[in-house]
């Protein structure tokens, strides 16, 4: 059984602390990132049954398997998971700045935007930047050769 634990029952450096050895394992993750990229699903199954010891067929569950598991969580666990997921949600949310949209003839052709890189007072003056450019829009120039609009969409970033 999972214990909740709430605000004041723990303290945050304790449950934030994922390995307690100190050794670094950035190096193997990022081989096992590599290798998953390069190699796909089969290098994902292939790794899920080295390391965890499950020989999956499918990396996607049916609706049915998510709605038995979900079924089988306590309405406690499934209260916390779901303040958790809202409040990632508007952390990021709140973390978007106003994006842009490039259009051409109704088609969406690329889309920016900018976030907040971190937050901490030493990056307060930097962001992240993010931009999709269509392949059929490269090279015609940032507003599509004449035909396309580039415009605020809005909302605080793309689909908002």
């Amino acid at each position: 059984m999972i214990k909740i634990l709430k605000k004041g029952e723990y303290v945050l450096d304790d449950v934030l602390i994922r390995d307690r050895s100190g050794r670094d394992v950035s190096q193997v993750v990022s081989e096992i990132v590599f290798g998953v990229k390069m190699g796909g699903d089969p290098t994902l199954k292939n790794y899920t049954k080295t390391l965890d010891g499950a020989d999956i067929k499918d990396l996607e569950l049916t609706k049915e398997e998510i709605d038995a598991a979900v079924a089988e969580v306590p309405a406690e666990v499934m209260e916390t998971l779901q303040e958790a997921a809202d409040r990632i949600a508007f952390y990021h949310k709140a973390q978007l700045k106003e994006g842009y949209v490039l259009e051409e003839d109704g088609v969406i052709m690329g889309y920016a935007y900018a976030g907040v890189f971190k937050d901490r007072a030493a990056y307060d003056r930097s962001c992240e930047v993010t931009i999709y450019l269509d392949n059929n829009a490269k090279g015609k120039g940032c507003n599509g050769g004449g035909g396309g609009t580039a415009h605020s969409n809005g909302s605080r970033g793309y689909g908002g």
